[in-house]
């Protein structure tokens, strides 16, 4: 699939390549394109979260999954939809469509972001406290 940006003005090539992958299938599956912008919004706001910078964010990927968790008592397969969006420098990309079956583990999201990323938000993270010396174990 050819990357797209997810930008109103690509509202109807987003809800095409739903549309394609989807077939028949509506009920737990992502159909708009709101509901692929509020995955790039939340994306966006975690990863700015992590990174601390829009710079800092490029080259981060978060794949999204259609539909709810449902009990584990549910044992028939739903047809879904699972997405795979990249940030770059202009914004988030959509750059992978495809059915997913879903059983119990529908609605699931996952960030992943790349080593420098991951070193850069370990590093905001330890900014943000303080660690107490090592105290040497005194002898009874």
């Amino acid at each position: 699939m050819k990357p797209i940006r997810i930008t109103e003005q690509n509202r109807a090539a987003i809800v095409a390549a739903l549309a394609n992958v989807n077939g028949k299938a509506t009920a737990h599956t992502f159909t708009t394109y709101q509901q692929i912008e509020q995955i790039a919004a939340a994306a966006e706001k975690q990863l700015i979260g992590l990174v601390g910078s829009q710079k800092a964010a490029v080259g981060a990927r978060f794949e999204a999954t259609s539909g709810d968790k449902v009990a584990n008592a549910y044992k028939y397969a739903r047809i879904g939809t699972r997405v795979k969006l990249e940030r770059r420098a202009t914004g988030w990309f959509l750059i992978d469509a495809m059915e997913w079956m879903l059983y119990q583990n529908g609605g699931d999201r996952r960030l992943t972001l790349t080593a420098a990323q991951d070193a850069r938000a370990v590093e905001l993270f330890r900014a943000g406290y303080t660690t107490l010396p090592a105290v040497e174990a005194v002898a009874a």
